[in-house]
C-alpha cells in the first residue's frame, strides 16, 4: 500500500502560552522566547494503511537544522506546554517510526527563569533506528556538547555529550 510522502520547508512553531505575561515580565526574557521550534526542512512518509487502522507509522524521517528553544518562567508557565488536554476517553494512537536522522546540527536551549539557569546544547549527529525484528526498540546514536550557566555553577567550556545504545 502506498506511503504518503511529506516534505515541509521552513517549519516554525510559536507558543502562545507566554501571552499571559505582562510586558515588563516579557522584557526580562530573551528575544524570541515564544519561538519553540524551527526546522529548515522536514521530510518523511506516513503509512496510509496504518492510518486507516488508527495507528501512525512514520518512515524515513529526516530533519535539517532544527532548533529548539525551551523557556520556563515558573512551574506552571512555559513555552512548551502547547498541547491541549485530551477529551475524556480519547486515547493517543500507537505511533511507530522506522528511522529519524538529523541532517545538520541541532541547537537546543533551555532557560529556567525562576532558578536563574540556562543550558545550551549543540547536537552534531543524531539518529534513531528501529531495531530489526523488535517492536518499539530503537538504536540511538547521538553526539554533541552542552554548556550550563546557573547562579551557583557554570561550565567554563562546553562539555562533550554522547549517548548510544538500545532504548
Amino acid at each position: 500500500f502506498p506511503n504518503f510522502r511529506i516534505v515541509i520547508d521552513s517549519l516554525s512553531i510559536e507558543s502562545r502560552t507566554l501571552g499571559t505575561l505582562t510586558p515588563d515580565d516579557m522584557a526580562t526574557l530573551p528575544k524570541g522566547c515564544r519561538q519553540l521550534l524551527t526546522v529548515d526542512r522536514l521530510t518523511g512518509a506516513i503509512d496510509i494503511w496504518k492510518v486507516l487502522r488508527k495507528e501512525i507509522s512514520l518512515k524515513d524521517i529526516s530533519i535539517t537544522r532544527p532548533a529548539c528553544n525551551l523557556v520556563a518562567i515558573n512551574d506552571s508557565v512555559n513555552n512548551f506546554n502547547i498541547f491541549p488536554k485530551l477529551p475524556e476517553g480519547m486515547k493517543v494512537p500507537h505511533i511507530s517510526i522506522n528511522t529519524i536522522d538529523v541532517v545538520a546540527p541541532v541547537r537546543v536551549s533551555y532557560l529556567d527563569a525562576a532558578a536563574g539557569m540556562r543550558c545550551d546544547a549543540t547536537i552534531d549527529r543524531a539518529s534513531l533506528r528501529l531495531v530489526e525484528g523488535k517492536t518499539d526498540r530503537y538504536s540511538l546514536d547521538l553526539t554533541g556538547e552542552m554548556a550550563f550557566k546557573g547562579n551557583e555553577v557554570s561550565t567554563v567550556n562546553p562539555v562533550p555529550v554522547r549517548a548510544g545504545g538500545e532504548i
